[in-house]
């Protein structure tokens, strides 16, 4: 990017900042709100961490680094002026000395751009009444008219939505780090507005190997547009890893994932909000990690759990209208299903990573496209009865319902993924998640003999390759028996005849089959 442009859109934004700038003041606590959507969201792992600080530091709040940076109409500045007994230019005029507190109307409010975190902090540590104050930066949303002749001055001023604004709300002064969904989101948004200069400033945010990872994933086909229709509800992002979103590509469950997005996430998201993209906006962090995984139209413990949070406003604070929050509770109570966000995404993957592993087996080494593409392409429907579909009942056994040759295919694959579930940490060797309050599971040797079923139930269901023929084909029996045989007596300190070692595998071979 030329610096001629670079240099041109600094010197917007510095006089977008400047022009508007009205000067310093001392602003109680209560009246500060954060209702703007340039404001990061609230972060409790951040406020305890200063409100740690704060007890034994004290709050640093005259600081200018440390300024809440507010947004005010000029005829409100002027009726709080005009009430605090100050003049406009007293605002400007003590930089090094303690700046004047104004005198708020009942009720008012001033719209931070940011600063949340440290406010959260000081309102649980500052107690005294006379202390509960901050200091704040004002800027005016429209242009700035003087008290006695009420014309407009020559300041050229910005609209509430200019870039200014925006650049002024995400100067955090590096004191937290950005959590990757929150990178995610404003690239996608500045990209969406093209917005050169503003996307470059958060790509330089990622390390150079996330870099690349996004950039790959922005490449595929399908994946972006499902991640990007979820970018209207903030609360959902924190569980954003974007340096695993290249092992979650090289998984091929494309359909899998985008289902999920699209069915578990986005669509249940919605009907909470009645489709109201305004209202997605409002769902905060602490919000969604409450509900998460909870089911209340299910588990009555889990509808309870909410209640008193969405009682006492604390589930959706931002969501003020009861109707509005009424009509989310009815609809909350009604989902029967965990309700999912892109922390429980990348969680399943974790889970899924080991099941396809184990569909791949099934299928050529090279193959093209998604594992479910490839599971279609292997479909050769032997086995099977027309208008009949099978359906298992049990490790070896089976039912049969009526359907078509598609639903014959899709039952089928919907097997292999089911036997894949039950069975993975013997396939694959790994080691399912510890449960609460268990020791942690000791890690399985691959068996043969499932691998070996896996194969049987491939052909059975319709299912035909080279590589599901080889697993039919191997005798897990045998290598049962040979196993057996070394684990009895090892050949570190036995030898075995090879022809009297083949009539044993026999012998036990035969024994197996009598069960």
């Amino acid at each position: 990017m030329r610096q001629s442009k670079v240099d041109t859109w600094e010197r917007t934004i510095i006089n977008g900042k400047n022009s508007n700038y009205r000067g310093t003041a001392r602003v109680d606590l209560e009246a500060l709100e954060f209702s703007s959507r340039l404001v990061r969201e609230e972060n409790e792992k951040i406020i305890e961490s200063l409100k740690e600080k704060f007890k034994k530091e004290g709050c640093y709040r005259l600081e200018p680094r440390n300024h809440v940076p507010v947004i005010i109409e000029s005829f409100d500045l002027l009726s709080i002026l005009e009430l605090s007994g100050l003049d406009p230019d007293s605002l400007l005029e003590n930089p090094r000395e303690t700046p004047p507190r104004l005198k708020l109307p009942p009720g008012f409010r001033l719209s931070c751009l940011h600063g949340r975190q440290r406010v959260g902090a000081a309102k649980a540590v500052l107690q005294k009444p006379g202390d509960r104050w901050w200091a704040v930066d004002l800027y005016i949303a429209g242009k700035f008219y003087n008290s006695q002749s009420m014309q407009a001055s020559n300041y050229i001023v910005a609209d509430s939505d200019s870039v200014w604004q925006r650049e002024l709300a995400e100067e955090y002064a590096n004191s937290t780090n950005f959590s990757d969904g929150e990178i995610y989101r404003k690239i996608h948004q500045y990209s969406s507005e093209q917005d050169k200069f503003s996307e470059k400033k958060w790509w330089a945010r990622l390390t150079k190997k996330k870099s690349e990872f996004l950039n790959r994933f922005f490449k595929h086909k399908r994946f972006p547009a499902a991640f990007n229709a979820l970018t209207d509800i903030p609360g959902i992002w924190d569980g954003l890893n974007i340096g695993v979103l290249d092992k979650m590509m090289a998984l091929k469950c494309d359909e899998e994932i985008i289902h999920y997005l699209e069915e578990h996430i986005l669509k249940v998201w919605s009907y909470i909000f009645g489709g109201d993209h305004e209202l997605m906006k409002l769902a905060d962090r602490e919000s969604v990690k409450l509900v998460e995984l909870n089911a209340p139209g299910l588990l009555q413990g889990d509808l309870e759990r909410l209640r008193k949070p969405m009682e006492r406003k604390r589930l959706f604070p931002l969501i003020r209208a009861q109707n509005q929050r009424d009509m989310i509770w009815t609809r909350l109570s009604t989902i029967e299903d965990p309700i999912r966000t892109i922390h429980t995404l990348f969680e399943d993957v974790k889970y899924l990573r080991p099941l396809q592993r184990v569909i791949r087996k099934l299928l050529p080494s090279d193959f093209k496209g998604t594992i479910r593409k490839a599971l279609q392409c292997a479909f050769a429907g032997t086995h099977q009865e027309e208008g009949v579909v099978k359906v298992q009942t049990g490790e070896q056994k089976f039912t049969t319902c009526a359907g078509t040759l598609e639903d014959q295919m899709w039952y089928g694959i919907l097997h292999l993924w089911l036997y894949a579930m039950r069975h993975f940490d013997r396939l694959v060797g790994e080691c399912p998640k510890k449960e609460e309050k268990q020791t942690l599971p000791a890690p399985q040797k691959p068996s043969s003999l499932l691998w070996h079923r896996l194969g049987l139930l491939a052909d059975a269901v319709g299912f035909a390759t080279k590589e599901i023929k080889i697993l039919q084909q191997k005798n897990p029996d045998a290598e049962v028996a040979y196993a057996a045989l070394l684990e009895a007596r090892n050949t570190d300190y036995f030898t075995y005849d090879e022809g009297l070692v083949l009539r044993h595998l026999r012998r036990m071979k035969r024994m197996f089959d009598t069960a």
